[in-house]
């Protein structure tokens, strides 16, 4: 059996599509909030996902504490980590990775879009994009980081044949978002000491 788990702020002008797109091909799916102020939740809900609130923000204690309490969530053996501006293509190749036996840990290839629905990439030459999100929760496992989360624990196996998630980027960024992510990335950024982009490393607050 198969949990999706979205981790989601302020998320209403994509979450729908989403949890629509899963909907059919999971046994359940946990939406957790992280203090949304708009429809988030009630989206989730009218979709039949089970809504958690995460006890902390993200801001406070990053992405890796949050995704590794997601994942103690679920109560079946696979989940699969989706952020709320993606979607799953070619969802059935799933089911094989699931009965790999000696395979607990899935790395999928993510492509980038500008627009989805007219096909416009905003890139190629990272593509794959190799994302850890098809995890079995019967194994040791660890996310760690605030800002570029790590993982720790089962050797960790690439799906070459998909399925493949679909992030829309810019075409689900409202303008707000926008500010909202940037200002969240610089702040974790930060207090990791890495980059948030072109290089440009950060201090240590």
């Amino acid at each position: 059996m198969l949990t999706a788990c979205i981790l989601a702020y302020n998320e209403e002008h994509c979450i729908g599509r989403t949890l629509d797109s899963l909907k059919d091909h999971t046994s359940s799916i946990i939406v957790v909030n992280d203090s949304s102020t708009d429809a988030t939740v009630q989206i989730a809900k009218s979709k039949g996902a089970t809504v958690l609130n995460l006890p902390w923000r993200v801001s406070e204690k990053g992405f890796g504490k949050a995704v590794n309490w997601m994942l103690a969530q679920a109560t079946t053996d696979w989940v699969l980590l989706i952020d709320a501006d993606e979607l799953v293509s070619e969802i059935d190749k799933i089911y094989p990775l699931l009965r790999e036996p000696d395979k607990f840990v899935w790395a999928l290839p993510r492509r980038k879009w500008e627009d989805f629905d007219k096909k416009v990439r905003t890139e190629y030459e990272s593509y794959p994009d190799w994302q850890i999100r098809l995890i079995n929760t019967n194994k040791t496992y660890a996310f760690n980081g605030t800002m570029h989360i790590r993982y720790a624990g089962e050797k960790v196996y690439k799906a070459y044949r998909g399925p493949h998630i679909d992030h829309l980027q810019d075409q689900y960024r409202t303008k707000e978002k926008k500010d909202q992510r940037k200002e969240l990335y610089t702040n974790l950024a930060a207090t990791q000491g890495v980059a948030v982009q072109g290089g440009k490393i950060l201090a240590k607050e």
